[in-house]
């Protein structure tokens, strides 16, 4: 099965009815996060794990993967955010204690694998981080 996950940088993306988007930036206990790109550890993560990733885009602010794994979804995503936040501690980049995600993200499948390959490579604007498998 080949999913699409999306998550997001921490205090990032709010709601859009304006009054509750005021309410989480309040909430919010640290400033938003940019994200440097990490691309290596994502790719590093799902093949130790036996995951085939498809395509990955990092962004500042989210990632999009396309990932063909038996794991459920939400496994996948915490796993890969958890290697993320792993990497980046080790480059020292900022504390340990950083929030750098969303709690959650979106988990969906990728039915049209090749159209939704395409919108992460190529439907995000200018090219950041970005991976498509060759050998689909």
């Amino acid at each position: 099965m080949a999913w699409f996950i999306t998550f997001t940088c921490y205090g990032t993306h709010f709601h859009e009815p304006p009054r509750l988007a005021a309410w989480e930036q309040r909430r919010l206990r640290q400033a938003p996060y940019a994200l440097c790109p990490q691309l290596a550890s994502i790719q590093d993560t799902c093949r130790h794990r036996g995951w085939r990733l498809l395509a990955a885009h990092v962004r500042t602010t989210h990632v999009h993967l396309v990932v063909q794994s038996e794991q459920p979804p939400e496994f996948v995503m915490s796993v890969v955010k958890t290697n993320a936040s792993d990497a980046l501690n080790s480059a020292g980049l900022d504390p340990t204690a950083r929030r750098r995600w969303t709690r959650h993200g979106s988990t969906r499948p990728a039915s049209d694998v090749e159209r939704v390959i395409a919108y992460v490579a190529d439907g995000q604007g200018e090219p950041m981080e970005v991976y498509v498998k060759e050998d689909r």
